[in-house]
């Protein structure tokens, strides 16, 4: 029924180079061939371009899957050749044409006419399905690159659409009753197909041929249109006679086929419909359900009088709902087209009101893209009036969405209410307060404001109300609980949350860009009196991030500006930003130091306010003579600076002078640079006389002071507290941005006094400690910038030194202090860790070796660097609760301190800054698993952050220095291994307990050497010196063997005979017995040993057939396979499988005859231990049954493949009954634990844990030689492959699907309270 299709032969003849006519032509040649090369590097090959006739000839042979794959510009002729052959023979062309849509499904077959005509399609699908089953389908597209599948759809769907358009062109084949009945009986049939491609094909193939015929429906409509119009025109003639009879006649008949024929591609339409689309639209496939919506959508928005029907709109309606994003997708970008065309709101308002909530909803959506799409979708509901602003009145709590593309997509809408919310906020009269407003202003009258105010400033007061309402969410019910929460003090926007607002609001809202209105606001009161404090705050946060953003500045929360580009555009968006700049200084520079005076008690609205220093242009004040308003702003800004203990105005304040004292005007940056002056001599004069303070009031009172400020959460602070935490905060401050203060001495010794005074043992708060350690660096770092690199003071030298190792003295002395505490603590030993590790690395003597600041340099002693250390293992060993439905961002936000921690000590052992540097790379290696060792789904992920660090550093490290490496792997071994307690049973707990954590590292650091990455010499040293240090205390100590038998299997079968050597040398002296149960984990551990070192002599064997019984019976099989080669067809040849299955059992035997003889060879002791085949013999599994799937994993053993731990989990209860004498003797497999633990003589024995590792090496070395076998026969048909022609695909296993169609709702008339498959975002 099915005819094989047969391919082209392919020319393999050379090119005989171009033909000689006559002897000039033959003597200009050799000229040319004699002619030296213009360069001797080779080129790549360029392929010589082909003539016109030569492509002609191709085009003329090529089929038309051909045409689409590889020759798209030839469409059109390909169809208007198509057409012909159709007129010529039209059975023989819808043959083709029916074989063009099989060989699109990834059917290289060949329908015949004679079935073509028999119309037998269920046959031919059921036919279809088997083969396909059978021998797998050529995936044309979703293979090869996402370009080639994209070029490949459009080709094919401007195939059909070309055909269908010259076929109504030539008037052949559309209505005839011939092609059209065969065609959509084909594609219907194969809508009931099992095969997901089929269903795929067709149901896109039919989307397209509807939409084809939809156009000539147009087009004959238009015809039709046309001849009614003659027809009543000629009608309406007088006296025509006979003559005019006939036309009118001809106009009606013109009339008439019109109609038939719309009529006829309409009933075709409505049977692919029902046939095809009403089944699909349930389709188990998502890209088929999205396929449905898309069509269904293309049809409704090109012929709406037709199609824009419920019959057809119910089903983009139900595909809100569906499960998957990409359907959900499809649906609303059909609504959006549908929505856009005004002609289409009247059949659409029913519809609207229907599925209006299901719309609102949209926002919400779990999927961005989805989320987006509906915005835009209610969006345009509001522009065309068919939906109220006042629907989505919550629609503002998107402004906070963590989506860019949710928050861009929504400003729109929410730009489009601020001016009604604003209105509707002026025409009340502001809230009561029992309070009188700052500075004696009066209260806003009721009844003021929305017929009085601009629309800037009713656009102000509704973004305001917006940030309130996001700040202050309202409140569920109305009543007494909500006058309750009316009389709360409202509080201010985040301020990441207003950048992002700005961000979002910016180019849409014109009131953010109006200076004067937002700081007459503020400076007026109105924000005050309607919003309260937090309103002021809000405004001058809205002031400050929209200034940023016309000048192109960086907001606060990530919010990055957009980027530069050059050319026009990158001109006239510097042009813009500079006038945004200097329009803001001319609104501001007169009322700012005013304002700033008026909110200088209150620090966050003041560092908000000084935030706007820096963007305003600074030459007005020059050019306006203002230099006097300017030193009055500069002033101010140090009165504020000096007036706060808050890090934030601080930080504010010195950025704001700093930034002046470097840009504008001489005047202005003298000005400037002297207010940083005062502030920084203050700033030293102040920290001196608090420290003078806080050691007169003595250790007893400051403890008692301490004591209150910890227990009060720092609310209840003494004075002498606050004016040194006052004074560390604005030194801070001032050496972030800038040098030294001119009394350093002074302010060093204030700060070596209060780390000598935490050292000694005295209380004081963490932020003092914190801030005095770092500031005391920063004070380090800045002497160590200023001296001269090439010939510095000898005094200043060592008195940098001198400082340099009281301060590591110090920090000392803090660190044994807070080495116990375990409640608040966390923060002061991440900051102690990162001071020693800035210390280590400034003044690291490797890094000034050689210089002339080589006395500086120095190297930590062993006991400060295990300082650091502690600090940073108890952070790193610290527990963090995190939820296993966090996102890894919320993970690694949660472990951004271990991560930090690991980062630190990575980059003293990276950078080798300490001379502990190998030394401190083992104890970071140590923590690759982390305390729950990492074997399951949830350990990996929480410790993700730590083990990507752990991960790159051991990487860098073998880059650098390979030789290093194994040593710090066998250290990290040992570090692990020295935490586990011979006495303690962490089964019976059920917990992860250090045997684990041992286990899971030594697991890990084997598989770094496993493939490309293996290093036979780095391997031998770990198990030969881990074999070691395990006989060192034995036999107690022989666990550790457990760890190093991982890397056993990496070792290369050659050099473990070699291994084993040096192993029994090494234990040669403690005499080990072998019937002595102490000494178990030894032998096991010489067994995996002896495992590999077979393996090896079984791959000989059987490669080189001879060394053993039955290698030449091996090569013999092998050879005997290869006698037939294998041709490329997906059908085992004559005699063919049962060849291959020969040679395996074969070389079966001859491996079992080796492993005979190695088991005569072997010692009793060895053969006393059951032989673990991987598949019985294995533990009772456990009765919970709930371990995660990487648990799962981790339970095989190891070099076990996955059919091994599936067999494991098979055995009934009756099987483990029977074997549970061998269970006693050999221990589960896991992938955290290798073998079995030896015990101690005068303690209780452990239970045992492991089996051998190496059971199922002979499976693998069937694998190996089965994979190389084929191989070689790939090698031997590569000539073949090489004349298909390019483009080709590869031959896959199809996709079976035994319910293609989903069950149907059970009301479908009530789809829209079908539940919204989605979550709210927050």
């Amino acid at each position: 029924m099915v005819g094989a299709r047969k391919r082209a032969q392919v020319n393999y003849a050379e090119d005989a180079g171009p033909v000689l006519d006559s002897d000039d032509d033959f003597e200009r040649t050799e000229g040319q061939q004699e002619a030296p090369a213009r360069r001797n590097t080779p080129s790549k090959h360029r392929e010589r371009k082909r003539s016109a006739a030569e492509v002609t000839a191709d085009l003329d042979e090529a089929s038309l899957l051909d045409i689409v794959k590889n020759h798209g510009s030839a469409i059109t002729v390909a169809a208007k050749e198509w057409v012909d052959r159709y007129r010529d023979a039209r059975g023989a062309a819808t043959a083709e044409l029916l074989t063009f849509l099989l060989q699109a499904c990834g059917m290289d077959y060949t329908l015949t006419e004679e079935v073509v005509e028999e119309g037998e399609v269920d046959a031919v699908r059921e036919e279809l399905d088997t083969l396909a089953q059978q021998e797998g389908l050529v995936d044309h597209w979703k293979g090869g690159t996402k370009a080639a599948a994209r070029a490949f759809r459009s080709a094919y769907l401007e195939l059909w659409a070309k055909l269908m358009r010259e076929a109504y062109a030539a008037d052949q084949g559309l209505f005839d009753q011939h092609l059209l009945d065969r065609l959509s009986s084909l594609l219907i049939a194969l809508n009931t197909s099992v095969v997901r491609e089929f269903r795929s094909v067709a149901t896109l193939t039919a989307a397209q041929l509807v939409t084809a015929w939809t156009h000539v429906s147009l087009a004959l409509g238009e015809a039709r249109d046309t001849a009614e119009r003659q027809l009543a025109a000629e009608q309406r003639k007088k006296g025509g006679g006979k003559a005019g009879a006939d036309r009118v006649a001809a106009f009606q008949r013109n009339v008439d086929r019109c109609h038939a024929r719309i009529q006829e591609l309409r009933s075709y339409s409505d049977a692919l419909f029902q046939g095809i689309f009403a089944h699909r639209f349930r389709d188990c496939s998502e890209e088929i359900r999205a396929t449905v919506i898309e069509g269904i959508g293309s049809w409704v928005r090109l012929h709406p009088s037709v199609f824009l029907t419920d019959q057809y709109l119910k089903y983009i309606a139900w595909a809100l709902s569906d499960k998957d994003a990409r359907v959900r997708l499809a649906s609303v970008n059909a609504l959006l087209a549908l929505y856009s065309n005004p002609d289409n709101l009247a059949s659409l308002s029913d519809f609207t009101q229907r599925f209006q909530q299901r719309f609102s909803e949209l926002f919400y959506d779990v999927d961005e893209a989805v989320a987006v799409k509906g915005v835009e979708l209610n969006t345009l509901l509001v522009k065309q009036k068919q939906a109220q602003p006042s629907q989505f009145a919550q629609v503002y709590e998107l402004l906070a969405d963590e989506s860019h593309s949710v928050r861009h997509a929504v400003a729109e809408l929410v730009a489009a209410m601020l001016e009604e919310q604003g209105t509707a906020l002026l025409a009340q009269a502001p809230p009561s307060s029992g309070k009188k407003q700052k500075g004696g202003r009066k209260q806003a009258k009721g009844g003021e404001g929305s017929s009085s105010g601009t629309a800037a400033e009713r656009q102000l007061a509704g973004l305001l109300q917006v940030m309130h309402l996001l700040a202050n969410p309202a409140p569920e019910g109305e009543g007494e609980g909500g006058q309750r929460e009316e009389e709360e003090e409202a509080r201010p926007l985040d301020r990441e949350v207003v950048a992002q607002v700005v961000d979002a609001l910016f180019d849409r809202v014109a009131v953010l860009s109006d200076w004067s209105l937002l700081l007459g606001w503020a400076q007026q009161g109105k924000a005050e009196a309607h919003f309260g404090e937090a309103g002021v705050t809000n405004l001058l946060h809205l002031l400050r991030d929209s200034l940023r953003k016309a000048t192109g500045g960086q907001l606060p929360g990530g919010v990055a500006p957009l980027a530069g580009r050059s050319g026009v555009a990158g001109r006239e968006r510097q042009q813009a930003q500079a006038a945004a700049r200097q329009d803001a200084t001319l609104a501001l520079m007169k009322d700012m130091p005013a304002q700033l005076r008026k909110v200088q008690t209150d620090p966050v609205q003041a560092a908000a306010l000084v935030g706007t220093i820096p963007e305003m242009r600074l030459e007005v004040y020059a050019l306006k003579r203002q230099e006097k308003g300017f030193a009055s702003l500069a002033g101010v800004v140090k009165d504020t600076f000096l007036k706060h203990a808050d890090p934030q105005v601080a930080q504010e304040c010195v950025t704001a002078l700093a930034a002046c004292a470097r840009t504008g005007p001489d005047s202005i940056k003298a000005a400037a640079q002297l207010a940083l002056t005062e502030c920084t001599d203050d700033v030293a004069a102040g920290l001196a006389s608090a420290v003078g303070a806080l050691e007169r009031a003595g250790a007893r009172r400051v403890a008692t002071a301490v004591a209150a400020y910890d227990s009060s959460g720092g609310e209840e602070e003494a004075q002498v507290l606050f004016d040194v935490r006052a004074g560390l905060a604005r030194l801070r401050a001032l050496l972030a941005l800038s040098g030294g203060p001119a009394e350093e001495d002074e302010v060093y010794e204030a700060l070596a006094a209060l780390l000598e005074w935490s050292a000694s043992g005295n209380a004081l708060p963490t932020p003092c400690v914190r801030d005095a350690a770092l500031c005391a660096l920063l004070l380090l770092a800045w002497r160590l910038r200023q001296l001269d690199g090439e010939f510095p003071d000898p005094a200043a030298l060592a008195d940098l030194a001198a400082k340099r190792a009281a301060f590591v003295g110090s920090l000392e002395g803090i660190a044994a202090g807070v080495a116990g505490v375990e409640d608040g603590a966390s923060e002061l030993r991440d900051e102690l860790a990162g001071a020693l590790a800035d210390t280590f690395l400034l003044f690291s003597s490797a890094k000034h070796a050689g210089t002339a600041l080589e006395a500086v340099g120095f190297e930590p002693t062993d006991a400060a660097v295990n300082t650091f250390w502690q600090l940073s293992e108890a952070t790193l060993r610290s527990p963090v609760q995190v939820d296993e439905d966090q996102d890894a961002h919320s993970i690694a936000a949660y472990m951004a301190p271990q991560r930090a921690a690991a980062s630190r000590v990575g980059q003293l052992a990276l950078f080798r800054a300490v001379p502990q540097h190998a030394w401190l790379a083992a104890r970071l290696v140590s923590q690759w698993v982390g305390p729950e060792a990492a074997v399951s789904d949830g350990a990996v992920r929480r410790w993700a952050p730590v083990a990507d660090v752990v991960k790159e550093a051991c990487r860098l490290m073998r880059k650098a220095a390979p030789e290093d490496v194994p040593p710090v792997y066998l250290e990290a071994l040992k570090v692990v291994h020295a935490r586990i307690d011979p006495q303690e049973d962490v089964d019976a707990e059920g917990g992860v307990g250090p045997d684990q954590e041992f286990l899971a590292l030594s697991d890990r650091i084997a598989k770094t050497y496993v493939g490309f990455n293996s290093s036979a010499a780095a391997l031998e040293h770990i198990i030969v010196e881990g074999a070691k240090h395990a006989l060192l205390d034995c036999p107690g100590s022989l666990s550790f063997l457990e760890g190093i038998a991982f890397f056993v299997r990496a070792l290369p079968a050659a050099r473990a005979e070699a291994v084993r050597a040096a192993v029994e040398a090494a234990a040669a002296p403690l005499d080990p017995a072998p019937g002595d149960p102490d000494w178990e984990t030894y032998y096991l551990f010489l067994e995996c040993i002896d495992k590999r070192a077979a393996k090896g002599r079984v791959k000989s064997v059987l490669k080189k057939g001879g060394g053993g019984a039955g290698g030449g019976v091996a090569c013999a099989a092998g050879a005997s396979a290869r006698k037939v080669p294998r041709k490329i067809s997906f059908a085992p040849g004559a005699g063919q499988e049962e060849g291959i299955e020969e040679s395996e059992e074969e070389e079966e035997a001859a491996r079992e005859a080796i492993e005979s003889e190695e088991e005569e060879e072997r010692p009793g002791a060895l053969r006393a231990l059951p032989r673990s085949s991987g598949r019985r013999g294995g533990p009772r599994p456990a009765a919970s049954g709930g371990s995660s799937r990487r648990r799962s994993r981790a339970s095989q053993p190891l070099g076990a493949t996955g059919e091994d731990v599936e067999e494991q989990a098979a055995p009934a209860e009756e099987e483990w009954e029977e074997e549970e004498v061998e269970v006693q003797e050999v221990m589960p497999t896991m992938e955290a634990e290798a073998l079995p633990r030896a015990q101690p003589k005068h303690g209780r024995r452990r239970a045992p844990k492991l089996q051998s590792m190496f059971a199922a090496g002979e499976e693998e070395d069937a694998e190996e030689q089965e994979q190389q076998q084929e191989s070689d026969e790939e090698a031997e048909d590569l000539p073949a492959i090489a004349g298909r022609t390019r483009g080709g695909s590869q031959r896959q296993p199809a996709a079976i699907d035994p319910q293609p169609q989903l069950p149907a709702p059970v009301e479908e008339s009530e789809e829209e309270e079908r539940p919204a498959r989605r979550r709210r975002r927050r």
